[in-house]
């Protein structure tokens, strides 16, 4: 007898099976067999079978992408937001997933300084001393629960260490095996998806501070009475970056400072800040002193102005 495994069958589904009987050429020779048996071989009666049903598959294709942001502060930040494909449900509705993200802490660990025991008392002596000792913990903690297929993260950190995820699906049968875990690590895939955005906000920084170093020496200026200078090209008000990103595409608008507005300023704060003397006030002249006709006292120049008959 032969006995055959099948392995790797799909849950909740209908399988059929039969054993076909081909005779390779050559091995007829001699035997007196049909035409249609060395055409198509024997088959045998077909066995059907129902597998069972059971908790959905992992959730598959977890992607996670990053899109920059500049919150109320002025501050530069990224916006994570992880989305995964519906697994196949084995036989039953989905119900919903379960998100979880892996966390790294420090937590104290309290011993008793008596440490002749490898375990501390169960009460605190008398005299109450302790001591405390840190350890690093990672522990998965549950972001979210229910039936969407995404996740955003409005702030993610820029650090050094990476944020893990991992996604489960339910069903009525239970909770199915865990996704593949991904790491997003903010400050190296910004860096990566868009380099163009990270050295632009590099030089966004450099000239909000020179613009205020520009700023406070104008301020100087005009409050010493020294003569100033317009800034430079690329130096005025801090530039207002407005950066949506789509996969790895971006799409950035920076309004370019009014030069002829900063440097007209510069002019009137200066001209402004020059002391000048007090002008005499002269009387207001009377009708006949400003036409030289008519009656009246007689215009201070008038000897020096001639008038035709």
């Amino acid at each position: 007898s032969v006995e055959v495994v099948v392995r790797d069958l799909k849950p909740a589904a209908w399988h059929h099976f039969f054993v076909s009987v081909s005779v390779p050429d050559g091995c007829l020779a001699g035997a007196q067999v049909s035409a249609e048996f060395a055409a198509k071989g024997a088959l045998s009666p077909i066995a059907s079978m129902y597998t069972a049903a059971c908790p959905p598959d992992a959730p598959d294709r977890l992607r996670a992408s990053l899109e920059p942001t500049r919150y109320l502060d002025g501050s530069e930040g990224v916006k994570l937001e992880l989305r995964w494909q519906q697994p196949r449900n084995n036989g039953y509705k989905i119900l919903g997933y379960r998100l979880q993200m892996l966390s790294e802490y420090l937590e104290d660990l309290p011993s008793y300084l008596d440490e002749s025991s490898a375990l501390p008392p169960l009460e605190e002596p008398e005299t109450g001393a302790v001591k405390v000792r840190d350890i690093f913990v990672s522990k998965w903690r549950t972001v979210q629960e229910g039936s969407l297929t995404r996740f955003t993260l409005a702030s993610a950190p820029r650090r050094a260490t990476g944020l893990r995820f991992r996604v489960r699906a339910a069903s009525v049968l239970g909770a199915g095996p865990w996704s593949r875990e991904i790491e997003v690590n903010g400050q190296r895939d910004f860096r990566r998806f868009f380099p163009a955005c990270w050295d632009y906000l590099e030089e966004t920084r450099s000239v909000v501070a020179a613009a205020n170093l520009a700023a406070k020496q104008m301020a100087d200026n005009v409050r010493m009475r020294r003569p100033m200078t317009a800034p430079e090209p690329a130096v005025g008000e801090p530039a207002v970056m407005t950066m949506r990103g789509d996969g790895r595409r971006v799409t950035m608008s920076s309004p370019r400072p009014n030069l002829k507005k900063i440097e007209s300023d510069a002019k009137k704060a200066w001209f402004e800040s020059i002391p000048r003397p007090k002008s005499r006030q002269r009387r207001p002249k009377s009708r006949g002193q400003r036409t030289g006709r008519g009656v009246g006292v007689p215009r201070p120049d008038a000897e020096e102005v001639a008038y035709g008959v």
